[in-house]
């Protein structure tokens, strides 16, 4: 997730960028790749106390709440109707496989005869 926010600055940062919504790269699978490498931290870092468990928990739930109440209605309030129809395209914590099972399906049942 550290990858995320340095791509979203080369993109803010790029001239031909100015004013558009970020929906390529990590952004292209989840809408907040960020948080969720924090989630699949704190879940990992659960696993080692009943405190630990429990701080992750809260942490989880803070960071799920001020996303949902925080950041989307400000991205909807800044992008408008491009960012409604990024959140229908894209899932918001946990991205959508369904494209490696097409990808998979292509590698092996493609037919790869030599012309």
């Amino acid at each position: 997730a550290g990858y995320a926010p340095l791509y979203l600055k080369w993109f803010i940062g790029n001239p031909k960028n100015k004013g558009k919504l970020c929906d390529k790269n990590l952004f292209g699978y989840v809408r907040h790749p960020a948080y969720l490498g924090f989630i699949l931290f704190a879940c990992s870092r659960s696993l080692i106390t009943l405190g630990s468990l429990l701080f992750s928990i809260l942490i989880i739930s803070y960071t799920l709440i001020a996303c949902i109440y925080d950041e989307e209605p400000r991205m909807v309030k800044n992008f408008g109707a491009a960012y409604l129809d990024y959140m229908d395209r894209v899932p918001g914590f946990w991205p959508d496989f369904s494209f490696l099972l097409v990808d998979l399906k292509n590698v092996l049942f493609k037919s790869n005869k030599c012309k």
